[in-house]
């Protein structure tokens, strides 16, 4: 594997974890129960904050998938790395 194929790799594993540690940490804000009057979260917040996760952990996903599809693409087309 190449080099700029790791990093690329890399990257995407971190977005991975940042997504989904982002994700853990502002459920209970999200999905939880919002307290009495007073004590309540504002709930504009949370749907910028869950679109926002979910394209991070997206970009990991396609980022980690990225190196093995292209060789995929590559087999296909008779130009093997």
């Amino acid at each position: 594997m190449e080099k700029r194929w790791r990093l690329i790799r890399l990257v995407g594993i971190t977005l991975i974890i940042l997504g989904v540690a982002g994700m853990l940490a502002t459920f209970p804000f999200i999905y939880g129960d919002p307290g009495p009057g007073q004590d309540a979260t504002d709930p504009s917040w949370f749907g910028p904050v869950g679109a926002s996760l979910l394209i991070v952990l997206g970009l990991g996903i396609v980022l980690v998938c990225a190196a093995p599809i292209h060789r995929l693409i590559l087999r296909r087309r008779g130009l093997t790395p």
